[in-house]
């Protein structure tokens, strides 16, 4: 999670296909990209001591904040705190959601 919400533009093809996610070609696209991330974040968890319920609930808070965070940097980019206030904020979602 720190490296992607750390890295300028994460999410950014994301936030382009996800307007147009009941198109034929894209549509199976995100689905898939979508279940792989979340069974890696899944077993991430899992592997960190969490039932396998608890450790997918974990993985779709966890991809939705990844989403939010992108759509914020992206639609209102001054939301988002600036130099070590943005290493504080992005710790702090990483210390809730690893918090097993």
């Amino acid at each position: 999670m720190q490296a992607v919400i750390g890295t300028p533009g994460a999410g950014s093809i994301e936030l382009a296909l996800q307007p147009h996610a009941d198109h034929p070609m894209v549509a199976p696209v995100l689905a898939r990209v979508t279940e792989r991330r979340m069974s890696t974040l899944e077993s991430l968890f899992a592997e960190q001591g969490l039932s396998r319920p608890d450790a997918r609930d974990r993985a779709r808070l966890t991809y939705a904040a990844y989403l939010g965070h992108a759509q914020l940097a992206h639609a209102t980019p001054g939301q988002l705190p600036k130099g070590k206030a943005f290493t504080a904020y992005v710790d702090r979602i990483v210390e809730t959601l690893a918090d097993v």
